[in-house]
């Protein structure tokens, strides 16, 4: 009888959309059902097979954070994971696992990051990053594993030493033997020894099972180890012989993927512009069905035993009444036939430009791939262009740079605004109190009033503080902004709190002064912003333009 937590898993394709990146996996596209026989399972296979992929969605199926760590650890710091999730359902076993937790070599800094944040005295932080990369690895392994848990691995040997590994390799068998289950992605043929274990190859398109000793990581390795000197003098000379057809065999490629891609921004125009065609031609097909049912119901009741039928025979004019309306019918007829032959013919249209767009839905990625593979050759040559990518990337990092302190100078001005709005409101308030108490008020408008300049005077000092963290930016991005704002250019309104010190009208007066001075401080703020976000859209600009001479020279540039 199987034993397992995770028996099995199914796939519902159906919730997986047509274009989604998955379908695209020959390994995982092929499979609707999956079943785990042992305690331990590995996938194996070439980078990009599809293990990982899989291995994450089984991981989220069965209610691991995307990122890593246990059933507890709920945080995201990047949405990577596919939506084959959604799709997939797990078949469980009769137990109930008492332990779990999912290990992603990737996102290990952000789970142990978390671990210190989800730490308390009760259960205190085991402070995996005081320890090095492969004994926190190690660590995090040994702290979580115990007998009757569900564990999936994805490449746990990244970070550890051979001898590391042999540690992991026992503590995984122990843990199996006592009842715990294991998935695990690998390349290590230390790790793939493991004894009955079950593994699993996503290479040639399929998921098939697979002996050990076939694996290419086995292979491989004992290729190496044994012939080392051999199998590097063949490996390094063939390299050196397909070079130059690499290179021929990849600005052919580029220069398609590039006209593919500029295909593809025009099929999109062209969607854009198809989509508002058929949006309103349907609008306008709609109101000619109804005129159309209209006048086709006017001529009905001519032809009817309807009370109008009887007034137009009686009169004579029957036949006349009767030729107008069958033209009117006819007419909207012809309007409306025109108008669904316009909208089949804008229809076909769009569907064309969407099989079409289907199928350069992946040209960007291939073409962006190309692109960075084409510039690190030109840079690691010694072709006169080298030199010219070099500094287009220079250009390219720098104005990144001065974009980053841009977006620092907005965020810290737009605080800034926020507290000089606040600001007023505050003064506003106040003021209203203050007139109301020029014209007997009371001590109600006397509380009400001081309760504002209070709330005024702490928000004044918060903006004091945002103002200096505003120029402070300002300085980076080398700009001149007239933001002389001290705490002295506003109202001391502590001066307000003796009561009979001054008369009313003179607090109005004052009230009235510190809003002059807020406002003047809203509208340099206000004016420094407007031409920040100028200079930021003038380096998007620029950051466009040397991309896309950097672009034209690796398409032109041939080794």
């Amino acid at each position: 009888m199987n034993d397992l937590f995770i028996q099995g898993l199914t796939i519902d394709w159906n919730r997986v959309r047509p274009y989604n990146y998955v379908r695209q996996i020959p390994a995982i596209s092929g499979i609707d059902t999956f079943t785990f026989h042992k305690p331990i399972t590995f996938f194996v296979g070439e980078n990009g097979s599809g293990k990982s992929t899989l291995l994450e969605a089984i991981a989220v199926a069965y209610g691991f954070n995307a990122e890593g760590g246990t059933k507890n650890y709920s945080f995201s710091t990047y949405n990577s994971h596919s939506e084959l999730c959604e799709a997939m359902t797990i078949s469980k076993g009769y137990r109930r696992p008492k332990f779990g937790y999912f290990l992603r070599a990737e996102s290990f800094y952000n789970v142990a990051t978390k671990e210190i944040d989800y730490s308390d005295d009760d259960h205190p932080s085991k402070g995996y990053h005081q320890k090095s990369h492969g004994e926190s690895f190690l660590a995090i392994a040994q702290d979580y594993m115990g007998a009757d848990g569900v564990y999936i691995f994805d490449e746990p040997e990244a970070a550890l030493s051979p001898q590391r590994q042999l540690t992991l390799l026992i503590n995984i068998y122990r843990c199996a033997q006592e009842g715990a289950q294991f998935i695990i992605v690998s390349h290590s043929p230390i790790l793939l020894g493991m004894p009955d274990a079950e593994i699993f190859s996503f290479d040639n398109g399929t998921i098939h099972p697979c002996q050990y000793e076939d694996t290419d990581s086995y292979v491989i390795t004992k290729t190496f180890v044994n012939i080392r000197q051999h199998f590097l003098n063949q490996l390094l000379n063939e390299e050196t012989q397909c070079r130059e057809r690499t290179f021929h065999m990849s600005d052919s490629t580029l220069k398609e993927l590039w006209q593919q891609v500029a295909e593809k921004k025009s099929c999109e125009a062209k969607q854009k512009e198809l989509t508002a065609q058929r949006d309103t031609l349907a609008d306008c097909l709609k109101k000619l069905e109804k005129s159309k049912l209209a006048e086709q119901a006017d001529v009905d009741r001519l032809e009817g035993h309807s009370l109008a039928a009887f007034f137009y025979q009686v009169i004579g004019k029957m036949d006349e009444k009767l030729d107008k309306e069958r033209q009117e019918a006819y007419a909207a007829r012809v309007k409306y036939d025109a108008a669904l032959h316009d909208l089949s013919s804008v229809d076909a249209d769009l569907k064309q430009i969407q099989n079409r767009l289907a199928r350069l839905s992946d040209c960007e990625r291939q073409y962006q791939a190309a692109l960075s593979e084409k510039i690190k050759s030109i840079k690691a040559s010694a072709h006169p262009a080298a030199q010219q990518v070099a500094e287009s990337e220079s250009r390219i990092a720098a104005l990144k740079v001065q974009k980053r302190e841009l977006l620092e100078a907005i965020n810290a001005g737009k605080t800034a605004l926020h507290t000089v709005n606040e600001v007023l409101e505050t003064l506003d308030n106040a003021e209203g109190w203050s007139t109301w108490d020029v014209m007997g008020g009371g001590l109600m408008a006397d509380l009400a009033k001081y309760e504002e300049l209070d709330d005024a005077q702490e928000q004044i000092e918060q903006l004091q503080v945002e103002l200096r963290r505003f120029k402070t930016e300002l300085a980076d991005v080398e700009i001149t902004a007239d933001l002389q704002v001290t705490v002295d250019s506003f109202l001391k309104f502590a001066d307000f709190f003796f009561d009979g010190l001054f008369a009313d009208w003179a607090v109005l007066d004052h009230i009235n002064q510190a809003q002059s001075r807020v406002e003047n401080t809203k509208s340099q703020i206000k004016r420094v912003l407007a031409l920040l976000k100028k200079m930021r859209e003038d380096v998007d600009v620029q950051i466009a333009d040397e991309k896309e001479k950097q672009e034209q020279l690796a398409v032109e540039t041939e080794l």
